[in-house]
């Protein structure tokens, strides 16, 4: 019954409406989704450092007038051939009066315009301002959230006869302070303590998890942008480095080139994932340099050998310290990491060699496998690099060619070719070596490791006319040597193809289909041997997006999962209901959810985005058979403070206890609440 009526409001809701624009929008959620779902382990995703850079263009919108390539790129919601046609068009025809004016530069639409409205803006402001005067006309922000699952875990009441692990509570607390001028001043200092941790352990007078910045950009001519504190690097095409979210395969088949700014401060929570020092990026006429070092120290599993030598088996990355055996891992090495770039730059041209050097205190030596046994191992790894982008007129041309300190190569090549105003293609084929090696490469691949990968991938969008529009892409890949999960060479394909109506103002639909086959090892009955076979993942889906009114938007998803492992099958189905309201005069807005899910087997668990408190969103797997919904409720005290609380629960209908080891919870629900407030001054 509460299928039929979930679907009847699907065909019955799509009425006229007014523009809804959602702080993330609806293209990089697609995008957002699509990255989680082919991760090894999505726990370890790291959402508020996706968010931090369209959250910061939506405090401060980027100037159209002023904003430079890897600026556009940065944003992550124009193409190639949009950011070069903005260009020259300011170049030929001088500033922009209105947004709406990009509607005369030919790869631009009025689908387009709207996407990016909110995090943009055409008022130029003028960039003679003095150091003195960013300090004192800047924006302060704090934030003071409060989370915990409501439902006691194993790890706080014990099991079996056992005490509890967790030494802290059940509690998250979370305090940041940011100060910004513009987009060219930030400094601000974050600090967390997750579940299950000690708000101070030992004798810390911080808690467990404090990150600090200091950034300032186009401070003079030569000056491109300075960072001391906790930052991150993005170089080339990730063969060698690039931090946080990588593009890779959605339904935004032709944003597969990694750009923008080269070094950006470091505001997230993932403990693991940052460089901590400093590096400066200056500029000279048509060249330009990079330098940075960083020390830190890193979680890890060590061992000793008979020999006495203490050795790093892995790294831990989940940040958590919770229990004895995690706080003994804590800061179990140091790393020290130092690089940069010299690049060079001219109409239409660009090409850089990079440089990263790492070096650890204690030897790196992961237990042997087959699997691995290319893998770096040692004290310290230097990697090479050289990238390169060329555009003329609607063709443009990427890549980057990188070698590992014993030789291992790696290269990347693409292109994106706009072939009219309603075609654009795109190609791009890697290659990743079996014995290449990079700690910090985050590059397009089809599995979290770059290497021991290469793969050609196809990417097509026809905008049929302007309702009507047509994605699709279609990437074959092979692994010349044995994998985790697969323990003779393989290879897989991957296609996707989604139709969009959209009637501006009214209405947007889409179906969308996505398949994916690649080999993996399964025991053979009564046997010790592993056999290589197929797993083929399906999925299709119908979505709707469509308001009511000027204050209420409605989005509803029906998807469907086939997994097919040789003589096995699976199948998954969630369907779910959105309801934004969002009234632009009174200050009380929430967002909720309801959503139905049945999936035979966790293999087919479907992802789904779902909207946070502000500033914030997550991607949870849906799997097992149940309900879940969530209620976002956001409250303007005043002009400068905001509160917000969030519930969500889980109820399964298929099993009488959640989780595993000491994340059990007894019983078949799951409920989480969090509580923020938000002071600006």
């Amino acid at each position: 019954m509460p299928y039929y009526i979930t679907f009847t409001l699907i065909l019955c809701s799509c009425s006229l409406f007014a523009q809804f624009q959602p702080a993330i929008p609806e293209e990089y959620q697609d995008q957002l989704e699509a990255f989680v779902s082919n991760l090894d382990d999505p726990g370890q995703f790291d959402f508020n450092t996706i968010s931090e850079v369209l959250l910061q263009y939506l405090r401060n919108p980027l100037d159209l007038n002023k904003a430079d390539t890897e600026e556009l790129e940065e944003m992550g919601l124009l193409g190639d051939q949009q950011i070069s046609d903005l260009i020259d068009y300011r170049e030929n025809y001088g500033d922009l009066i209105s947004i709406y004016e990009l509607q005369v530069i030919q790869s631009f639409d009025i689908r387009i315009i709207r996407l990016i409205r909110p995090f943009v803006r055409v008022r130029s402001v003028s960039d003679n301002v003095s150091l003195r005067d960013m300090f004192r006309g800047g924006y302060n922000q704090v934030f003071l959230r409060y989370g915990r699952t409501v439902q006691d875990k194993a790890g706080y009441r014990g099991r079996d006869g056992q005490e509890a692990a967790y030494l802290g509570n059940a509690d998250r607390y979370y305090f940041r302070y940011r100060y910004d001028y513009e987009n060219r001043l930030s400094y601000g200092f974050t600090m967390e303590k997750d579940p299950g941790e000690l708000l101070f352990s030992g004798n810390a007078v911080l808690p467990d998890y404090t990150s600090f910045h200091f950034y300032i950009k186009n401070l003079s001519h030569h000056l491109k942008a300075l960072v001391l504190g906790d930052f991150q690097v993005g170089l080339g095409q990730g063969l060698i480095m690039h931090s946080g979210f990588g593009r890779g395969k959605s339904s935004m088949v032709n944003t597969i080139k990694k750009g923008g700014r080269t070094i950006r401060p470091y505001t997230s929570v993932s403990e693991n994932r940052f460089l901590r020092g400093g590096a400066v990026h200056l500029a000279s006429g048509h060249w330009e340099a990079l330098l940075f070092t960083s020390f830190n120290k890193h979680d890890g599993n060590l061992v000793i050998l008979d020999s006495g030598e203490r050795v790093l088996t892995s790294f831990q990355e989940s940040g958590y310290h919770r229990t004895l055996s995690e706080i003994e891992d804590r800061d179990a090495f140091n790393q020290w990491v130092s690089g940069g770039k010299i690049g060079y730059t001219q109409k239409g041209f660009k090409a850089n060699i990079n440089l990263v050097y790492n070096r650890f205190n204690i030897s790196y030596d992961p237990r042997k496998a087959l699997y691995n046994q290319f893998y770096f191992r040692g004290k310290s790894s230097l990697n090479v690099s050289f990238d390169y982008t060329f555009q003329h007129r609607n063709l443009h041309l990427f890549g980057e060619s990188a070698i590992s300190e014993d030789g291992g190569f790696a290269s990347i090549n693409g292109m994106l070719l706009t072939v009219s105003r309603k075609l654009d293609f795109s190609l791009l084929y890697r290659y990743y070596g079996v014995d290449y090696h990079a700690l910090f490469a985050n590059a397009f691949a089809e599995s979290t490791q770059v290497n021991n990968e290469q793969g050609l991938y196809l990417g097509m969008e026809f905008r049929i006319n302007d309702r009507l529009r047509f994605n699709a892409y279609a990437d074959r890949f092979q692994f010349d040597w044995l994998k985790f999960n697969a323990d003779v060479p393989s290879r897989g394909n991957e296609y996707l193809c989604r139709i969009t109506y959209y009637v501006k103002r009214k209405l947007e639909i889409y179906a969308q289909y996505r398949s994916e086959t690649k080999g993996f090892s399964s025991q053979l009955s009564d046997s010790r041997l592993h056999s290589n076979i197929d797993r083929t993942r399906q999925y299709a889906r119908i979505h709707f997006n469509h308001n009511l009114t000027q204050y209420l938007e409605l989005r509803n998803r029906i998807e469907f999962s086939w997994i097919d492992e040789q003589s096995s099958m699976y199948k998954g189905f969630l369907i779910y209901q959105d309801m934004l309201y969002k009234p632009l005069e009174f200050p009380l807005s929430f967002t909720t959810r309801i959503a139905f899910f049945d999936m035979d087997d966790y293999a087919a668990r479907i992802y789904a985005y779902e909207n946070d408190l502000l500033f914030n969103f997550s991607i949870p797997g849906y799997f097992g058979k149940g309900i879940r919904y969530y209620f976002n409720l956001r409250y303007q005290l005043s002009r400068n403070i905001t509160v917000e609380a969030r519930w969500d629960q889980t109820c399964f209908a298929d099993r009488d206890f959640i989780g595993s080891g000491w994340e059990e919870i007894e019983g078949n629900k799951r409920s989480n609440i969090k509580l923020q407030c938000r002071i600006t001054f």
